[in-house]
Order: structure tokens, then C-alpha cells, then sequence
């Protein structure tokens, strides 16, 4: 059963990994529910019924009109479909479990130390590296059809705000944008889910082979 429901970055679509696929094997089949998640999304918005091919990058690449991000873990595949406004649409799936601290070296830019440090260790600190982690995935997905390469973690700086919003704070280290940028997260299933909607602030040539109409995604009402 798949289900469905409206966001702030546009329609969701949420389905069960099976344990057992058939003959396709554990990564397979959290591709292939990923695809099917996002073509029940695409459908819900009126897109055309069809498969879902993969850009020079990796990512979804849905009818025109439309824009796309597909995410899973190892027992949820989402996917997150918009009509094409402009933006690139990135989402995020992770397991709701702290990371360890270590991981802050390398997934905090300096900005982000003092926030993080207000935590005080233990399990709040890491599930707010966990939110800060699965937030900068959905961004770097909506910041590649733009950049079209990959953004290290320590370049963009998360202000946490509550109810779920979050703020980006930029610039990214080669100098691209500026780029408007919206994101969210929520709790769902188990599962931390971010969501993040990009577009140029000024005209940006998209990246050769990315995906068309993607976004940085924004915060819920």
C-alpha cells in the first residue's frame, strides 16, 4: 500500500520495501519501490503513466512539467514529484537512530559547531547531526541539476528553526549560485524525512545531462 499526502514542496509518496522482492536483491528492490513511490506521486499531480528513466547523474527523470527526488532505506522508498515552477526538488529517507559524534567533524560546517554543541552530547546531539545529515542529502539533491557535482557537507551551514523549518546558508565553496533555497523535515514511520526545493536567484544554466525542474525544498506551514 502506498501512501499519499501533500507537502509544502509538493505531492509525497510513501511505500513499503518488501523483505523479500522476487529475484531482485535488497538494492534493487529499494530502487525499484523508490520508482514506483514517485511514479504514484507523478500520477496523483495528473503526470502521464510511463518509466521513469535515470539522468547522466542518477536521478529521476520525470515527464516534462514536472520535477522529482526518490529516496529510501532499507524498509521505506519515497518518492516527492511537483509541477515544474522553476525549482529542483530534493528528499531524504533515514532510519530515526542518533548518529555518533564523530560524524561531526565531517557533516558540520563551522556555523553549525555552536548550535550543535548547545545539544550536549548524547542521544539529542546525534539526532541532531541525524537532521542536519538526512536536510544537507535533500539540498545536495536539489542543488546538482544547478551545480552538477557533488556538494561536500561542510560547505553549507543548517540553522535548525522549529517545527521543522531550516535555513541554508551559503556561499558554496566554487562560487555557484546565488540560489533561493527551501527545506523541511519531519518525523515519519521511524524515519526522519527532509525535503528541500532549489532555484537560481538569477539565471543559472542548468548542468549538461541534469535532470530538468528540480528544487530546494522549504519549510510546512
Amino acid at each position: 500500500m502506498i501512501l499519499l499526502w501533500e507537502t509544502v514542496h509538493g505531492t509525497c509518496a510513501l511505500a513499503p520495501v518488501p523483505a523479500a522482492a522476487g529475484a531482485l536483491t535488497p538494492g534493487e528492490a529499494q530502487t525499484a519501490f523508490g520508482r514506483r513511490a514517485l511514479g504514484a506521486a507523478l500520477h496523483a499531480l495528473g503526470a502521464p503513466p510511463g518509466p521513469i528513466p535515470r539522468s547522466t547523474r542518477g536521478a529521476p527523470v520525470p515527464p516534462p512539467g514536472y520535477c522529482a527526488s526518490i529516496s529510501h532505506s532499507d524498509v521505506l522508498a519515497v518518492g516527492l514529484a511537483a509541477r515544474d515552477e522553476g525549482w529542483a526538488l530534493g528528499v531524504d529517507l533515514e532510519p530515526a537512530r542518533p548518529l555518533p559524534p564523530l560524524l561531526a567533524e565531517v557533516l558540520l560546517a563551522p556555523a553549525e559547531r555552536p548550535a550543535h554543541a548547545a545539544c550536549g552530547g548524547g542521544e539529542a546531539a546525534g539526532m541532531d547531526l541525524l537532521v542536519r545529515f538526512s536536510l544537507k542529502e535533500a539540498l545536495y539533491k536539489a542543488l546538482d541539476p544547478w551545480v552538477g557535482r557533488l556538494v561536500l557537507p561542510a560547505e553549507v551551514a543548517l540553522m535548525l528553526g522549529p517545527a521543522g523549518v531550516a535555513q541554508a546558508v551559503g556561499p558554496l565553496a566554487r562560487g555557484e549560485g546565488p540560489f533561493d533555497a527551501e527545506l523541511a523535515w519531519t518525523r515519519c514511520r521511524g524515519h526522519v524525512l527532509a525535503t528541500a526545493r532549489v532555484r537560481p536567484r538569477r539565471r543559472t544554466r542548468r548542468a549538461a545531462g541534469a535532470a530538468p525542474g528540480a528544487a530546494w525544498a522549504g519549510s510546512p506551514p
